[in-house]
């Protein structure tokens, strides 16, 4: 069984707000792996017209994820979000540390995914879930136009 299968089977036990960001604040969240605190708590901020839904590598401060506030509409869907980037982080750190991250993202936002979704279901739901990736889904529409715009201005500039 490859790492990816195995990581993509441990349970999200437990994620909480520790320091609820009002309206634009920062928020610090600790999430449980298998009743084990993965990490030390982490410093997230919904803001707004953040270009990707979820980001901790792409941003200059990595100590601080940004989450979009199109896909953050209400606390679970931050809570979920958060779990997604919290994972894909402790992924990263704990098992491709010093590979380049553009290589080993794929990797990590499957098991990060996975882990969300069991999370998100049995937290609130499969219909919430449902509901949940339909959000996600408009918001990825425009991470997804932003990139092409990113690409776009990369070729006018190159000629």
């Amino acid at each position: 069984m490859s790492l990816s299968s195995k990581l993509s089977r441990l349970r999200v036990t437990d994620a909480k707000f520790l320091v609820d960001g009002k309206k634009g604040g920062a928020m610090k969240v600790e999430v449980r792996i298998e009743g084990s605190k993965v990490m030390p708590p982490q410093v997230l901020q919904v803001v707004p017209h953040e270009p990707w839904i979820g980001s901790w590598w792409k941003t200059r401060d990595r100590e601080k994820i940004l989450l979009d506030d199109d896909a953050a509409t209400e606390e679970k869907y931050t809570l979920s979000l958060a779990v997604h980037e919290i994972v894909e982080k402790w992924v990263y750190e704990t098992f491709f540390k010093g590979r380049p991250i553009e290589k080993v993202y794929p990797t990590c936002h499957r098991i990060a995914q996975n882990m969300e979704r069991r999370f998100h279901k049995r937290k609130w739901g499969a219909k919430s879930w449902n509901e949940y990736t339909e959000v996600v889904n408009k918001a990825y529409r425009k991470e997804s136009r932003y990139e092409a715009k990113k690409q776009e201005e990369g070729k006018v500039s190159e000629k």
